[in-house]
């Protein structure tokens, strides 16, 4: 096998649309980035009733995805599937906001976690195309 070099936009981020009985995995179009943002030193101190809280902290393993902004002009509030759905769970609450995200990171390792969402939407950039952000608060093990 050799070795060489693997280029960052083979990056790709899914979500699970029918988590928990799916999976049914609907790519996130339009990425730029995607980053881990700190280490996994969270404990696991309660299961599921604990991560129902949707709380964050600064210890908690989190993801940040950069993209694109996928809309279609012609008609109003048509997006990517895949920004649309963690738009939408971001606005949940307890059970409702926990969604499963996978991330195959460029060289093919996936990673696999369950995880509230916080989204930024949208970014512009007078002089650029606008874009969209979210921030994957990991509320589980990774796989």
């Amino acid at each position: 096998m050799a070795i060489g070099k693997v280029l960052a936009s083979t990056g790709i981020v899914e979500v699970d649309t029918a988590y928990p009985s799916g999976p049914t995995w609907v790519t996130v179009g339009g990425l730029l980035s995607v980053v881990k943002e700190s280490q996994d030193t969270r404990e696991d101190v309660g299961g599921l009733a604990d991560q129902l809280k949707h709380v964050k902290t600064d210890t908690q393993p989190r993801w940040r995805a950069r993209a694109y902004l996928l809309a279609d002009p012609a008609t109003p509030g048509t997006r990517d599937a895949g920004q649309a759905f963690l738009n939408t769970l971001a606005q949940q609450l307890y059970s409702a906001s926990i969604g499963r995200v996978r991330i195959t990171r460029p060289g093919g390792l996936t990673q696999t976690f369950i995880c509230t969402v916080d989204v930024v939407d949208p970014a512009d950039d007078i002089d650029g195309y606008a874009t969209w952000e979210a921030t994957f608060w990991v509320a589980g093990p990774t796989t």
